[in-house]
């Protein structure tokens, strides 16, 4: 509970690397599931669009949001950047204010839009690979997924409103606990 933040200084090289996680239980359902796993979907292009593209602060941001189910239903989200030392403070406050918009407004249609066209395209080139009917069929006997043709998938994604991404952030995103680990140049390793 709270926020851990930690500074490395150890980098031999003289940029920095922030790396911020959350983790707490998880209610465990389908559609809470498929709902968080678009919620990082769209958190990671709204902080592709503001670091990047709107302050050119980073390259790239990873975020990752896992789930499982045993030995009890827990969440994590694991985000990621390198960026100039300078920039640590202002990357992590874009996250944050992100966060909080998701939480206050939703999703923006467009992005909520975009993230379910790209669900159902992979699926649909998924569908033909093996790996993912192992994967498929081994969650259905493991955790009790239902088996969806296409057409129920299509449904299930198509019917994800923005009251249920924004349902989805105030219940798991936390923009007052979390651990922030930043890795940041070593003394007296100097800009080149």
């Amino acid at each position: 509970k709270g926020l851990v933040k930690v500074d490395v200084p150890v980098n031999s090289e003289p940029q920095s690397s922030v790396a911020m996680v959350w983790k707490g239980d998880f209610r465990w359902n389908y559609k809470d599931r498929l709902c968080f796993s678009m919620l990082m979907d769209i958190l990671e292009i709204r902080c592709r669009e503001s670091m990047r593209e709107d302050q050119g602060g980073v390259y790239g941001v990873s975020i990752d949001g896992g789930i499982s189910k045993f030995p009890e239903p827990k969440y994590s989200i694991q985000t990621s950047w390198g960026c100039s030392p300078e920039n640590i403070s202002k990357l992590t406050q874009t996250l944050l204010d992100e966060m909080k918009k998701i939480m206050k407004d939703g999703p923006r249609s467009e992005d909520l839009d975009k993230v379910k066209e790209t669900r159902i395209r992979e699926r649909e080139t998924s569908m033909r690979e093996n790996g993912f009917w192992l994967t498929l069929l081994k969650n259905h006997y493991l955790t009790g997924d239902r088996l969806m043709t296409l057409d129920e998938y299509k449904a299930v994604v198509g019917a994800v409103s923005a009251a249920d991404i924004k349902a989805i952030a105030d219940k798991y995103l936390n923009t007052k606990s979390y651990v922030e680990v930043d890795l940041t140049p070593a003394p007296g390793v100097k800009a080149k």
